[in-house]
């Protein structure tokens, strides 16, 4: 048979994947087939924010020196503290087939909770450089990253993990405050608590801000004042118009949509004319959480 220009067929020339290939230097061009030498290892970056969560690396690896495909399978647990923590794992000579990264065991991480990096690096102590990116992203027990496949993806990609805190109840006469973690971006998406009068004195506001050293990012007022000797539940919610007004003794005001929170906010209430028997309390927020890995 032959093509249309009237030449006769080409034969293919098939090259079978192999040790002896690397032992002679041979190089495959492949999407998936990565050679590596003893030199060359992998990396499994990991940070989370959810405790009992343990990142889980299976795949298969052609091992040049007995010519046998072998599995690949590490659990790394990871810091439920927002911290990175890095293990490298010596891969030995041969070719890295595939590999698939996700959490475990089954319902400990949600998404957003557990971020995964797998890098390849030369060397395993001392001066190592990285050169080459196989997986990252988020990860749960059915959401999984495999190489090769799977999108590149940043920390901050992605809807974020819902997490509902509930806060520390401050002293009486205090006012109530949390800093964003380290490791954490957030978007604050609602707050609420409660103000109790300790004694007879003239109506207070409460309010609620969030800054940064020598910046204010938001800053909302309530809708209604706290009125000796009644209790007032106040809320602050993305999406709600400030109107003023009340009912009975609930509150409600709006957040800015879409502000993002870095690592070392405060979120504060501020009370002006607060009263030293004054207590703040009943405090919950619920924010998205994004990971940052530095």
């Amino acid at each position: 048979m032959q093509d249309s220009g009237g030449s006769p067929p080409r034969a293919l020339n098939i090259v079978a994947l192999g040790p002896e290939l690397l032992r002679k230097g041979v190089v495959i061009p492949s999407f998936a087939q990565w050679a590596v030498t003893g030199d060359d290892n992998l990396r499994i970056i990991t940070i989370g924010s959810v405790a009992g969560a343990s990142l889980q690396v299976t795949g298969r690896f052609l091992d040049a020196a007995s010519g046998q495909v072998l599995p690949i399978n590490f659990v790394v647990p990871v810091a439920s503290t927002r911290t990175v923590t890095v293990q490298d794992v010596a891969l030995g000579t041969g070719y890295l087939l595939n590999l698939i990264a996700y959490a475990t065991p089954s319902g400990a991480a949600h998404q957003g909770e557990v971020f995964a990096r797998l890098q390849m690096v030369h060397g395993l102590t001392g001066a190592e450089l990285a050169i080459g990116e196989l997986l990252a992203g988020y990860v749960t027990n059915t959401t999984v990253l495999g190489w090769p496949g799977s999108a590149i993806e940043d920390s901050l990609s992605g809807p974020g993990a819902l997490k509902n805190i509930i806060g520390t109840t401050p002293a009486a006469g205090a006012e109530f405050s949390i800093t964003v973690p380290t490791g954490a971006r957030w978007q604050l998406i609602s707050f609420n608590a409660r103000w109790t009068p300790g004694s007879a004195h003239p109506a207070i506001t409460p309010q609620l801000y969030a800054s940064v050293p020598n910046v204010n990012l938001f800053f909302v007022p309530q809708t209604a004042n706290v009125v000796s000797p009644n209790t007032l539940f106040v809320y602050w919610m993305t999406g709600e118009g400030y109107q003023p007004g009340q009912i009975s003794n609930r509150a409600a005001a709006g957040l800015p949509t879409d502000l993002p929170l870095s690592a070392g906010t405060t979120i504060s209430t501020l009370t002006d004319g607060l009263f030293a028997a004054d207590q703040i309390d009943l405090v919950g927020f619920t924010v998205r959480e994004w990971l940052e890995v530095i």
